[in-house]
């Protein structure tokens, strides 16, 4: 959460909603996103849209139309920042 990369998106994060920025270090599942990390020699974050009871892997699994925008509105903010970490205008 230190890695100067992950400060910049964070900044960008809480600069662009009203909405607080929840951080966590780690993931419940595991993905292969350290491969990403050793062969391109990135730093990876990942940003979850899911509400906390989707019921991931199950019959039933969902996500809610309300975390689904905002999911969408996050990632064009991500996609709008500058150099600076900040959401351009």
């Amino acid at each position: 959460m230190d890695h100067p990369f992950v400060r910049r998106l964070i900044e960008g994060l809480e600069g662009y909603s009203d909405r607080r920025t929840i951080l966590i270090p780690s993931l419940g599942g595991s993905l292969p996103m350290h491969m990403f990390e050793e062969i391109l020699k990135v730093p990876v974050v990942g940003l979850p849209i899911a509400n906390h009871d989707n019921n991931q892997h199950q019959a039933d699994e969902n996500i809610r139309i309300g975390h689904l925008w905002t999911a969408i509105e996050t990632f064009a903010a991500v996609l709008m920042m500058d150099g600076g970490g900040s959401p351009k205008r």
